[in-house]
């Protein structure tokens, strides 16, 4: 791999120049989980990208998409049926994350319940979501109450020789999953929703998201010293 030099560091990013730009392709993550694929510059490659992590190669020439999804973690979404037994399968491509990214974890998931749906997590998210309940005071009486809902309601499905999960009764009735399910991808997780519920999610979305948008954008401002 090619050294990074001729730094350049700015308050929101880091530039790099990289030689043999028509040989190598390079991505780099960002600390949001955001990719950046490397475009040409002159005779060398120059990166946009936000520091705190390494850099990487792609590969030889060719086409790299599917390393750039591989890359985003779990995106889009699939429908599936719920069979009778209560197993789902992982869809392909989020079966290949797993094998990627989770290598010795990749055939542990652990379900929790959500607002409307289930979580699905790989064993190493799933820890870093338990230490923050951990955390949380126990005097605290919501923090209590949540930790009862999820450490109470959580299961840990592994993956059978179809790549399939097995859920619980319980699970699927807090979801209200029926035969027709929407796997969906959200980077570092998955999500099991009812299919008809999905859709109106994205009805609903879709008409409410300027609002939405503004109002995810405006928590993200710094507050005014009063």
């Amino acid at each position: 791999m090619a050294e990074c030099k001729d730094w350049a560091e700015g308050k929101e990013h880091v530039e790099c120049v990289l030689g043999k730009a028509n040989e190598i392709s390079y991505l780099r993550k960002s600390p949001k989980g955001s990719f950046f694929v490397a475009r040409r510059v002159g005779l060398g490659v120059r990166l946009r990208v936000f520091p705190g992590e390494s850099w990487g190669i792609m590969g030889e020439n060719g086409d790299h998409s599917n390393d750039l999804e591989i890359g985003l973690g779990f995106t889009g979404n699939f429908p599936v049926k719920l069979d009778s037994g209560l197993r789902i399968a992982v869809p392909a491509r989020f079966r290949e994350v797993l094998d990627k990214k989770y290598a010795a974890w990749a055939t542990q998931l652990v379900v929790i319940p959500g607002d409307g749906k289930l979580k699905v997590l790989p064993v190493p998210v799933w820890q870093k979501f338990e230490a923050q309940l951990v955390k949380l005071s126990e005097f605290d009486p919501n923090a209590d109450r949540l930790r009862s809902f999820i450490f109470g309601n959580m299961a840990i499905c592994p993956l059978d020789a179809q790549n399939r999960i097995r859920l619980n009764p319980s699970l699927c009735e807090m979801a209200g999953l029926e035969k027709e399910v929407v796997v969906v991808g959200q980077q570092e997780q998955m999500e099991l929703w009812n299919a008809n519920a999905w859709k109106e999610f994205n009805v609903g979305t879709v008409r409410d998201l300027k609002a939405v948008m503004a109002e995810v954008f405006r928590s993200l401002q710094p507050r005014a010293n009063g």
